[in-house]
């Protein structure tokens, strides 16, 4: 293998679909069709002589070798736009403030940020978790630069970069969906996902009762996975261990929660539209947020 060589749009392509969790969504990523990016995923193995992924059920899933491949993966991206970072990026410095909810901070940050840090290591970035509305506020008082929204929330929430649709979750090793009333774990009630979720059950008049309420998508996975309750997710959130439950077991659909970037006015922060302009192109997909 002397004569070869990792291909980083190859590793790119792996690396949105370790963070999304699948091959559809990891091709809105990187801008390619889905067969582009089996086509590229093969190209992968043939080249490292090992299967990356192994098929469980209907998904695929990393296999050993996969597993070992994204923290290399990871640092050689990392390296390669460090390196372009040099020579085609302006020297950004300062520090960037931004607010996330907390269900969308695993999802939708960890490579967003790992990139523009390695792009612009001069720029300190500070990341606030809290509720919408109480983002929303830190904005208005000038406490934060940038933050992500839910829209239902948020009337002013900014432009929207992302639709995220909901799916109803159970553990993958239990069958607590087949109880009547059906114990859910929740979001506290001003939550808009909570209350879509409650809405799509009144309607098909399923019984319920709500068993578990947390203010993080963490809690929300531990009750899951533990096999205490139904809950409500984004079908971005699903980990191994749950099991999706669709309308072809009687669950009904949720309407989708959209997601708004909000920028403080008036702040001239340099460094901060950069990262804003990072946050959309990471999240902003055209198919998604087709009416």
């Amino acid at each position: 293998m002397d004569d070869m060589n990792l291909d980083t749009d190859l590793l790119r392509s792996f690396l949105a679909i370790v963070d999304t969790g699948n091959f559809t969504r990891a091709a809105d990523r990187v801008g390619r069709t889905q067969s582009a990016v089996s086509m590229q995923m093969k190209r992968l193995e043939e080249t490292l002589g090992k299967p990356m992924f192994v098929r469980d059920g209907r998904q695929m899933q990393l296999s050993g070798d996969g597993e070992k491949l994204v923290g290399y993966a990871r640092r050689m991206i990392a390296l390669n736009d460090t390196a372009l970072a040099q020579f085609s990026q302006p020297e950004l410095s300062g520090r960037v403030s931004l607010g996330i909810p907390d269900d969308y901070v695993a999802r939708f940050l960890p490579s967003v940020l790992a990139e523009f840090s390695s792009q612009h290591p001069q720029v300190e970035l500070e990341v606030r978790t809290e509720p919408s509305v109480v983002l929303d506020a830190s904005l208005a008082s000038g406490e934060l630069d940038l933050a992500l929204l839910s829209c239902a929330a948020v009337p002013d929430h900014g432009e929207i970069i992302h639709r995220e649709p909901m799916v109803w979750v159970t553990s993958a090793h239990h069958v607590v969906e087949e109880q009547t009333p059906i114990p859910l774990a929740t979001t506290e009630p001003y939550c808009q996902m909570r209350r879509n979720a409650l809405l799509a059950l009144d309607a098909y008049d399923i019984a319920y009762r709500i068993a578990y309420i947390g203010r993080s998508y963490l809690s929300l996975q531990s009750f899951v996975l533990a096999g205490l309750a139904v809950s409500h997710i984004g079908e971005s959130a699903v980990v191994p261990g749950m099991k999706v439950l669709d309308g072809a077991v009687g669950f009904p659909p949720i309407a989708p929660v959209d997601v708004g970037l909000k920028r403080r006015g008036g702040s001239g922060n340099t460094a901060a539209e950069w990262l804003a302009q990072a946050l959309t192109d990471s999240l902003k997909s055209a198919a998604l947020l087709e009416p």
